[in-house]
């Protein structure tokens, strides 16, 4: 791909033929613009990679309450410089992410429903809905309770959706629908916990909410 940045067309295209092979269309190997060294190739995204002794290193420092920044930091140090690690700080969250959401098991699950299950005994109005993949592994939840859909009947003017909370241990974002009272106070109206924030779950998520509120 030509960089946008540098302007350089350096690359190779190719094309596929009509017996299914593939066959070199063009080369061009100058380079404009910039100089490609060896200590630059961990910007490459395919030579970048967090390794699992790493991993468990960060993993271990986020449960003791370190910002990833600060890891990040203090690996760097250890390899004296940044251009020594051999992944970007994205690389070391995508990937911290990723773990935090595959240890969300069984018993995390049973715990959440029995609360809920509690919630819904002692008021029949306590809503709740989630959905599970393909492995029948949980991926998003919606709940609110009695309070928040009577609140929502008088305060349902505007509505804001506010997805940018993390949660600590699992780094799975948990939205919230938030409104403003007569008082000009805050009020909760619901929330969810999201495996992905793509338009997909985005999708699910308010369908599931305005259904609760009976469609309005």
């Amino acid at each position: 791909r030509k960089s946008k940045k540098r302007g350089c067309e350096a690359g190779i295209a190719r094309y596929l033929n009509k017996d299914g092979l593939w066959g070199i269309h063009k080369v061009e190997l100058t380079h404009k613009n910039h100089v490609l060294t060896p200590s630059k190739s961990w910007f490459i995204p395919s030579y970048r990679d967090v390794p699992k002794f790493v991993l468990r290193v960060v993993k271990d420092l986020m449960d003791a309450i370190v910002k990833q920044s600060q890891i990040y930091h203090a690996l760097a140090n250890q390899m004296n410089g940044f251009e020594n690690l051999p992944f970007l700080l994205k690389d070391m969250n995508n990937v911290v992410g990723k773990e935090r959401s595959k240890e969300f098991d069984e018993t995390d699950c049973r715990a959440m429903f029995e609360y809920f299950a509690k919630m819904k005994e002692a008021n029949d109005d306590f809503f709740f809905s989630w959905r599970v993949d393909e492995e029948n592994k949980l991926m998003d939840v919606v709940w609110l309770d009695a309070r928040s859909r009577v609140a929502y009947m008088d305060f349902c003017d505007v509505v804001c959706f506010d997805a940018t909370y993390i949660t600590n241990h699992y780094e799975l974002p948990i939205a919230n629908f938030v409104g403003v009272n007569h008082h000009g106070q805050i009020i909760l109206l619901g929330c969810a916990l999201v495996h992905n924030e793509d338009t997909g779950t985005y999708k699910w998520v308010m369908r599931e909410w305005i259904e609760c509120m009976g469609g309005v």
